[in-house]
């Protein structure tokens, strides 16, 4: 919605279009519904996000939006690359109703749920096919063929939805036959009179999405203080006023709700011992005290191919039962895309017990392997390239799961590269390559913060 200045207690709005949550502060929408947006007039784009409640009434929340990215290949009032996002001024509070939904993967969609306004503007879903692409070319028959052969693949072409002019940058929802949830596959663009609506693909801009959310709620950090390193807790029962827990392993925030950690610190951990697995976020600041955030952990997930304490695919993900408050010294750090890392720091404890960064150097794949000359060649060369190999850190054996920061030259920011999962006595530390498992990351995370929804 776009306000305007009003009198004391009237207020003046307009309906722009419609959007997605993706993130608890990025909204997904169509470019050309804000192409005409000012920067200098943001402070008057808001965020609307709620559910109609027929016991409980109307669940709001409102946001204020602080920057529009659009499509850097959008041109103008167009159907192919429609897309642009919203950064919100806050995280929303993930409800029921309200919460993010997951983009894709739903692969060649047919059962799927196109949302909007109706006319007499309710909000509204219906069930919609996804036609071939013969028939959207052939609502295209005004462009060449050449144009349309072009748009089509990059689009989903649905029947008609007659919805409401102002529900383009709406989402399309598919079924997911795997486990009935629904992700949202497509942004409604345009509405035609061949009686058909289009869809920009979204998983065919899943890379820009990802790339610019990421920028967006700047999830790299500099070392001034490490706000996204976490410590992983067990606690005991203990008498009244006295606190009693073991340190276990350092780890990671990469999401609000998730952190990451080597699997063998919670490898012996039950299911029914959650109740006693804390994390303690966040960073000392030298002239205004200690800033922490503690929350339990609810879940538990290993990666399936990690065999015990080995150093293959040593990774695991927690839940934490309510998302942190972002601050500056509470905040996620993204994983990779550093190609080839060298300029490195490596973050843990010291065997003094201080928490601590060092600058170490990647090794090069030969002495990695030399390394382990104790395992057999085969079995080295195939570790090695699902690694990283360093100089070594010098630090307290609870230091596993802590990460290996690597600094971006293209914006001086360290994303995470590596989790902590051995040193040696050939002095060198072994950090699982998070670039080479980022699918499984992507993936288990998804499954965990529950982004898949039902209409």
């Amino acid at each position: 919605m776009e306000t305007f200045p009003h009198p004391p207690g009237s207020e003046m709005n307009e309906l722009l279009c419609g959007g997605s949550l993706i993130h608890e502060r990025v909204v997904l929408t169509a470019a050309h519904c804000i192409l005409a947006i000012d920067p200098h007039r943001l402070d008057n784009l808001e965020v609307a996000l709620g559910a109609w409640d027929t016991k409980e009434g109307w669940l709001a929340q409102v946001r204020q939006v602080t920057k529009v990215v659009h499509h850097h290949s959008y041109k103008g009032n167009t159907l192919q690359h429609n897309m642009a996002l919203l950064l919100l001024n806050q995280s929303v509070e993930v409800t029921s109703h309200v919460k993010p939904i997951c983009l894709g993967p739903v692969q060649s969609p047919s059962s799927c749920v196109a949302v909007g306004w109706s006319k007499t503007g309710d909000l509204s879903n219906i069930k919609v096919p996804v036609l071939d692409r013969e028939t959207c070319e052939g609502c295209l028959k005004n462009m060449n063929e050449y144009e349309a052969s072009a748009i089509c693949p990059s689009l989903f072409c649905t029947s008609t939805t007659g919805f409401h002019d102002k529900s383009s940058g709406s989402p399309l929802l598919c079924k997911d036959p795997a486990d009935g949830n629904y992700w949202q596959s497509g942004v409604l663009v345009s509405q035609l009179p061949c009686t058909q609506a289009f869809y920009v693909n979204a998983t065919q801009e899943l890379d820009w999405i990802t790339r610019e959310t990421s920028d967006l709620i700047h999830y790299g950090m500099t070392l001034h203080n490490l706000p996204s390193f976490a410590a992983i807790m067990e606690t005991f029962p203990h008498p009244p006023g006295l606190e009693m827990n073991e340190l276990l392993c350092g780890g990671s925030l990469i999401h609000e709700r998730v952190v990451l950690t080597a699997a063998h610190c919670v490898l012996a951990i039950e299911p029914h011992r959650l109740d006693n697995l804390e994390v303690a976020l966040g960073a000392w600041d030298t002239k205004e005290g200690w800033f922490g955030q503690v929350r339990q952990v609810t879940r538990v997930v290993r990666q399936n191919s990690c065999k015990g304490k080995t150093l293959k695919h040593n990774m695991a993900l927690l839940l934490l039962n309510q998302s942190v408050e972002v601050t500056s010294h509470v905040k996620p750090i993204c994983l990779g895309p550093v190609k080839s890392p060298s300029s490195c720091v490596a973050v843990g404890w010291s065997k003094t017990g201080d928490l601590s960064n060092i600058k170490v150097p990647v090794l090069d794949r030969e002495t990695c392997e030399g390394c382990l000359k104790n395992m057999n060649e085969d079995e080295a060369s195939a570790i090695c390239p699902s690694l990283f190999c360093t100089s070594t850190t010098g630090f307290h054996d609870k230091s596993s799961g802590s990460p290996l920061l690597c600094k971006d030259p293209a914006d001086g920011n360290y994303w995470q590269s590596g989790v902590l999962v051995s040193q040696l006595p050939c002095t060198q530390a072994f950090y699982v390559n998070v670039t080479r498992e980022l699918d499984w990351i992507t993936r288990e995370t998804s499954d965990l913060i529950h982004y898949g929804m039902v209409p």
